[in-house]
């Protein structure tokens, strides 16, 4: 056997074995858990502007979500409120607690529940919920109703 071609085989099995142990700790990784998404992002409730999200909460059968209107003036919610669970590609039914005359500064409390099977997740599963629904200025009329969006990442409690 030549130098070259001896030279050629040692940097290939030296080099081979390097990327078969790099493989092996990857999947060692992955099967403790380490490299999982549901621990390794975070919780967030990211509201539009003009609204805060105060306090959220995820059950087994119901989504809860309190935002805070920070627009700065009165506003009225259109009642056609949806809730959708971005993973399931499924809807829930949504109440708000006050659709009407919501002042600067005062909370709106909207609770979901789900309708079917697919809607209602499992408990410590983490889950992305987009909550959409339009609102209006009281002083500006339904005409002038906007979109907002509320995006959810949480992880479900019992």
């Amino acid at each position: 056997m030549s130098k070259r071609a001896q030279a050629a085989m040692e940097f290939l099995t030296t080099y081979g074995w390097a990327f078969l142990v790099i493989l092996v700790m990857i999947g060692a990784l992955a099967y403790f858990g380490v490299l999982n998404p549901q621990t390794s992002v975070a919780d967030r409730c990211m509201a539009p502007p003009g609204f805060l999200c105060e306090n959220y909460q995820l059950n087994m059968d119901s989504q809860k979500i309190r935002l805070r209107n920070t627009l700065g003036a009165t506003i009225n919610i259109v009642s056609d409120t949806s809730l959708r669970i971005t993973k399931q590609e499924a809807y829930a039914n949504c109440t708000i607690a006050s659709y009407n005359n919501i002042q600067t500064d005062d909370l709106i409390d909207i609770t979901c529940t789900g309708n079917s099977e697919n809607v209602n997740p499992r408990d410590g599963e983490k889950i992305k919920l987009d909550l959409e629904f339009k609102y209006y200025k009281t002083d500006s009329g339904i005409g002038f109703n906007k979109p907002a969006k509320v995006q959810l990442v949480s992880t479900v409690q019992i």
